[in-house]
Parts: C-alpha cells; sequence; structure tokens
C-alpha cells in the first residue's frame, strides 16, 4: 500500500452546536470519536496528521490537522474464491469467479491465480485513483461523527437522529467554509453559536483561542483544573467535601462550559441531621458541601454557568438556597419520623419481611437470617470470641433495618449508610453502630464489619448463580461482579481479615441457603471458579504474568483453602524470587518438568502410591521414609534427597507463618542439586529396587513443591 509521503498543512476544523448534552453523554462520546478519528487517520496512513476533539455540554468540535491535499492512488490486492482453475473445461469463467469480478468492478480476464495459505485463490489487483482530501472526509468522516453511541437518541426535524438538536454547524477547510456541505439541515458555515451569540471562527489555529478568550475552556483537563481552583477558593476558609466527590467533580465539570462557583448557605439548625445525609441531599442536587475544623459547615457550593449579567447571581443563589432548605426540612421531618420506630423494634422486621429481595427467594428478612446463619457457622474460617459473635449476630439483624425507613425511601442513597445512625439512637443497637458505620464504607476496617460485608456478598453470589443468573463479560444487569470484586478487595486490601478462608464461608453460606430452598443446585463449585477468576485478574493487573498465576493457584496449599491474601503474598513473593533469582527459578521449573515427566512415564502420578518401594524395603522403620538411603549410587542421590528433607521442614515453617518470600528463597535452592541429580543420575535404569527408589525420591520432590507452586505451569524464556 502506497503511503502519502510528507503532508502539507492542511487542516479540517468541524463544530456541531447542539442544545445541552447530558454530563453523562460526553465522555463515551469524546472516547468514541478520538479513537475513531485515530483509527481513521492510521487506515489512510497519513503519517503526521494529527486529530483533536473537543466534547461539551453545547458543543461537538473535531479539528484533523497536517492532512496531504489528496489521498494518492494506492494499489490494493483482493483475494476469492478458492478455485484450481478460473474457467471450466469449455473454456468459460466460473460463476464463483465472475462474481468475484463483478464486485470489485474489473474483468474477468484481469483475474489471476495465487498460491495462498488456503491454496490456490482468484486474486484481483486493483489501483484505487487519488482523490480530494475533501471528499474523502464527506464520504467518511461527517457520517461517522453522526454515529457516537448515545445511551439516548431523540428524532427531530426529518429522520435524523442525534443526542439533542443540532442548532449550529462550522465546517471549515485550511479556513475556507464548506457552504454546501449539508448537516443536519444546515449548510456549512464559519459562524458558531456562544451563549446565544453568533461568533465568526476564521480557522482552526484560532479556534481554541477564540473559545478561550469567550470564558469557554474546550479541554475537559483543563476545565477541571480552573474549576478546581475555583472551588478551592470558594470554600476558603474550609474545603470542599461530597460523599463522592471525584464523579461529582468530573459531572460538574461536563454540566457547564463557562464554570462559575457560587456560594449559598442553610440554616445551621439542619446540622443535627447526620453530615452523610446533608452530603447525600447536597450531591443529589449536584452541590458540595463544606467541612470547617472538621466539621460540617452550613454552606455549600455550586457550580453554574456564568451569567451573562452578574445582577442574576442573586436570584440564581436564592434558588439553589430555596432548593437545599425544602429538601433539608424534608429529610428533617422524615428522620424524626424514623427515629419514633427504634431500629430494634419488632414492626421493622415484620416491614423488612414484606419487602422482596429476589422473587423466587422471598423477602430481605429471609436473606438477613442465612446470612446470620452463614455467619455463625464460619467460626472456623474466622474464629471469633462469645462477645464478637453475639455483636456480629446483632449487626447482621440490623444491617438492612434501614431499608424500611422513610428518609432511605426518599434517598435510597443511604441505603445500607443510614442505619448506623439510627443505631446510635437506639439503645439496643448502639453497640454494632461501629460495625454497622464501618460495613458501609468501600472497605471495611475492622473485622467483624469485613466478615458481615463478605458473608451478605456471597449470599448474594450463591443465591443467584444456584438460580441460575450469571454475569457475562458484556452483562451483568444484577451487578454481581461489583459484589464478587468488594468480597476479594476486603480480604485483598484489609488486614483484618487476612486470615479469613472464603472456601470455609461459602460453605456456610451454602448451608445456610440449602437450610431455606433445598431444591435450589449446589453453585458452590461455579461460584468459586468465577472467584478464582477475578483474583486471577486482579493479579495479572499487578503485573504478574498468566502463567504464574495459574502456577500459583494450582499449588496445593491454596486449593485447599481460599484465602485471597495468602494468595496475593505468595504472588508477590514469587515475582519478587523472578526479579532477583531468575536463572535458578528457570533451573527449577525445567527439572521440575522434567521430573513430572519421569513420574508419569513411569505410571507414579498417584505419588503417595509407592507399594513397589516399601516391599523394595521391608526391614525399613515403621514411619520412616518411603527414599531407602541405602540404595543410593551416587553423591547426586544424597544431596538431593538431603536437601528435600532440610528444606522440607523450613519451607513447611515459613508456610505455616505466611513467610512466602522466605519459603520460595529456599524453594530456590533445590536448583542446583535437582540440576546436578539429573545430570548425574539416570532414574529410569533396569534394576527395579533401584529405579523405585529414584521415583520415590522425585514423588518426595513433587509433594513439596506443588504444595507452594506448580512450576510446570511456569513460561519461562
Amino acid at each position: 500500500m502506497k503511503k502519502t509521503g510528507r503532508s502539507s498543512a492542511n487542516y479540517f476544523l468541524l463544530e456541531l452546536g447542539v442544545e445541552d448534552l447530558p454530563a453523562r453523554f460526553l465522555p463515551g462520546a469524546r472516547l468514541y470519536l478520538t479513537e475513531g478519528l485515530r483509527l481513521w487517520l492510521a487506515r489512510h496512513q497519513f503519517t503526521g496528521a494529527r486529530a483533536q476533539v473537543w466534547v461539551t455540554c453545547r458543543r461537538i468540535a473535531l479539528c484533523l490537522s497536517s492532512l496531504p491535499q489528496e489521498k494518492p492512488s494506492e494499489r490494493q490486492k483482493f483475494y476469492g474464491p478458492k478455485t484450481a482453475s478460473l474457467r471450466d473445461a469449455q473454456g468459460r469463467f466460473l460463476p464463483s469467479v465472475l462474481g468475484f469480478a463483478k464486485s470489485k468492478g474489473i474483468n474477468p480476464e484481469e483475474l489471476k491465480l495465487e498460491e495462498t495459505s488456503k491454496g490456490l485463490c482468484a486474486a484481483a489487483e486493483i489501483v484505487a485513483p487519488s482523490a480530494p482530501l475533501l471528499r474523502l472526509l464527506e464520504s467518511e468522516v461527517l457520517p461517522f461523527v453522526f454515529t457516537i453511541p448515545f445511551p439516548k437518541t431523540m428524532r427531530w426535524g426529518q429522520a435524523l437522529r442525534f443526542a439533542r438538536p443540532i442548532r449550529s454547524a462550522v465546517a471549515l477547510w485550511n479556513g475556507k467554509a464548506l457552504k454546501r456541505w449539508r448537516l443536519a439541515g444546515l449548510a456549512g458555515s464559519r459562524v458558531s453559536q456562544v451563549f446565544g451569540k453568533s461568533i465568526r471562527i476564521q480557522g482552526a489555529a484560532s479556534y481554541q483561542g477564540r473559545m478561550k478568550a469567550l470564558g469557554i475552556e474546550l479541554n475537559e483537563e483543563s476545565r477541571r483544573e480552573a474549576l478546581d481552583g475555583l472551588l478551592k477558593r470558594c470554600a476558603l476558609p474550609g474545603r470542599i467535601w461530597a460523599p463522592h466527590i471525584e464523579s461529582l467533580i468530573a459531572e460538574a465539570i461536563d454540566l457547564v462550559e463557562r464554570p462559575e462557583v457560587l456560594r449559598g448557605v442553610f440554616n445551621f439548625d439542619y446540622l443535627s441531621l447526620p453530615e452523610e445525609v446533608i452530603g447525600v441531599i447536597l450531591s443529589k442536587s449536584k452541590l458540595f458541601a463544606v467541612r470547617r475544623g472538621g466539621k460540617l459547615d452550613a454552606r455549600f457550593l455550586a457550580v453554574i454557568e456564568r451569567p451573562l449579567r452578574r445582577s442574576a447571581l442573586a436570584n440564581i443563589r436564592g434558588g439553589y438556597e430555596r432548593l437545599v432548605e425544602s429538601r433539608l426540612r424534608d429529610a428533617r421531618f422524615f428522620w424524626d419520623h424514623d427515629l419514633k420506630l427504634s431500629l430494634s423494634n419488632a414492626e421493622r422486621e415484620k416491614k423488612l419481611a414484606g419487602i422482596v429481595w429476589v422473587k423466587e427467594l422471598g423477602s430481605l428478612a429471609a436473606k438477613v437470617e442465612r446470612v446470620r446463619a452463614a455467619a455463625r457457622m464460619s467460626d472456623q474460617s474466622a474464629p471469633m470470641s462469645e462477645d464478637e459473635r453475639s455483636h456480629l449476630d446483632l449487626a447482621i439483624r440490623f444491617c438492612k433495618a434501614d431499608l424500611t425507613t422513610t428518609l432511605v425511601g426518599e434517598y435510597p442513597e443511604l441505603a445500607g449508610r443510614a442505619g448506623a445512625h439510627y443505631a446510635k439512637a437506639d439503645p439496643e443497637a448502639a453497640c454494632v453502630a461501629g460495625i454497622l458505620q464501618d460495613a458501609s464504607q468501600e472497605l471495611p476496617g475492622t473485622r467483624l464489619a469485613g466478615i458481615l460485608v463478605i458473608a451478605d456478598c456471597l449470599d448474594t453470589l450463591l443465591a443467584h448463580f444456584a438460580l441460575g443468573h450469571k454475569p457475562t463479560p458484556k452483562e451483568d444487569p444484577l451487578g454481581l461482579k461489583r459484589s464478587a470484586e468488594r468480597v476479594l478487595y476486603c480480604c485483598w486490601a484489609c488486614p483484618a481479615l487476612s486470615g479469613v478462608d472464603l472456601d470455609a464461608m461459602l460453605n456456610s453460606a451454602a448451608v445456610a441457603l440449602s437450610a431455606q430452598r433445598s431444591d435450589l443446585p449446589d453453585a458452590r463449585a461455579e461460584l468459586r471458579l468465577y472467584l478464582r477468576g477475578r483474583l486471577s485478574i486482579k493479579l495479572q493487573e499487578e503485573g504478574l504474568g498468566p502463567d504464574r498465576v495459574e502456577a500459583i493457584l494450582a499449588a496445593n496449599h491454596f486449593a485447599s483453602g481460599f484465602c485471597v491474601s495468602k494468595v496475593r503474598a505468595a504472588a508477590r513473593a514469587l515475582k519478587s524470587l523472578e526479579n532477583t533469582q531468575r536463572p535458578q527459578l528457570e533451573s527449577l521449573a525445567n527439572s521440575f518438568k522434567r521430573a513430572a515427566n519421569i513420574l508419569r512415564q513411569a505410571g507414579q502420578e498417584n505419588i503417595n502410591n509407592v507399594n513397589k518401594v516399601n516391599e523394595a524395603n521391608k526391614d525399613r522403620e515403621e514411619g520412616a521414609p518411603a527414599v531407602s538411603s541405602r540404595l543410593f549410587e551416587h553423591p547426586a542421590e544424597r544431596k538431593l534427597f538431603d536437601a528435600l528433607n532440610l528444606l522440607n521442614q523450613q519451607i513447611t515453617l515459613d508456610v505455616s507463618r505466611q513467610n512466602y518470600d522466605s519459603a520460595f528463597e529456599r524453594l530456590s535452592q533445590l536448583a542446583e542439586p535437582l540440576a546436578g541429580f539429573f545430570d548425574s543420575v539416570m532414574v529410569l535404569v533396569d534394576k527395579e529396587p533401584l529405579r523405585n527408589n529414584r521415583l520415590a525420591l522425585l514423588g518426595q520432590l513433587k509433594v513439596m513443591v506443588l504444595d507452594l507452586i506448580d512450576p510446570s505451569k511456569l513460561t519461562l524464556k
């Protein structure tokens, strides 16, 4: 394919002025246009050309610079049907050949037979003529812009569908307006609409600067910097706060083109409400709370479009203050009303029994009882004192109770988070308010809160897997992937949960589910496989190769239980060993694969089945190893045997202490004696006692190594 050569300084600018786009539409549109234009430039081999994309709530703009004047001609080759000949016995072209030639718009006489990986095929070589770049832009780039996959579109005028009506269209080629172009019924021009005014755009080079002079920062990163500075200055002497501040800032950036921050106040009396309640109410109104001295202040900040008249600011501020006042007044009413019925009141449990969780599994009250039962049985995986068990049971009993309150009914964002505040006002539940508060965080910091979260999520996952509601790579309507990620994240990042065995907790959840619905299939194996798959992805994100992850997860030490923190520690230790002692690791992996192949060939896959060795060593002491040192004929056998006996005890101790760095370092010490063994010793000899003794030695090696890692899974080059 012929390349374009040096690009000229041609540029193309396109801007669609639209009615206000929802903020959630903008990130996807930016990504789609940026990636699509990058691929378009690469496909046409416009080397040196550059694409810029700007998407705000009122305009979608793109600029292609350093473009050639025309797309040069290029030679393209196409392969058609597989055939031994282009003609039949009578000398006529085959129908498939004629169809291929017609599809390419050429004479059948121009086709040739060429050898390909599929065999002989009809081949057509076509020279695409050069074409003015403007024609290419009109036929490819312009339609591409109208294919942005917005979450929702609307139709107006004729048959055009777009996110919002298009009200202006700027189309420039080297500063010249493309008036013959039609964009959504509008002729291409150089006139852009900015806050009701018509602004002439001279060219692409001055476009960004012209908009900036009018107060519009087209680049979202620059817009964020400007907004961050405004918010920090307006919050002084305090600082801005919101329950999910990053997402709120990201939304505010895309809500306006010319941001301004407005200060507002509300009645000081509303500060008696929990801070989290006030924060959620303000966030729902797209407002920022202000903290001062570690406490919430009776102020808020609003990100607004800079008004054309400064006199309008007072009316806008008054509107926001009235909105906040009405919502906080309602919240105060809901809060006071809910406190009349304590969290521990039996009426709450009756209301919970009336809320359906899953049609096939009954109410939320039934789910709470399953989680309580599973937690009571999970003492083996997470040992607790009597007080801890009592507090955990009480916390689980109240963990869904806030769903029966009117405040959560009005603000569902507070579900799972308001319960702790209601518990503080209830003498019976006050002792577990801290657990409920901690469990509502993204990462629980205490052990009991973490166990509550894990038990709740495992029940959700197991129940839906049993019902056949499994997530797929493309669809997860029930948010099961999020539940699985939370389980792993709790075990991954919370030191207090480092010893939790997910297998044991999963078994407890299965027993509790079976007690309520014995007709459901056992989904533990599927869920365990799914969780291990998600864990594998997390480990790979930390820089561990897929083969390394598979080698760790295949170890017997991690197959008998599922402790995420142990797997992570072992994976990090393996990565550290590879960085410092890669040659020893390679040698050990290669020698282990050789040992495994020899055992397989000798029919010794089950390394515990050493009957022949035992018969050859009837006079050995009971309880002694199956390997007899009296049958050693070469020093390399003794060296490997001594290394195995010494390192086995040390590695077992390291693993019991979860000191995987030391365990892997000791394991690497086997590389030298094992390599020396294979260099000097023939295993499959004719003498049966000698052969069986050497096989038993390799079997002992295999048991010890497989307890920590399966080197046969490693790909080391």
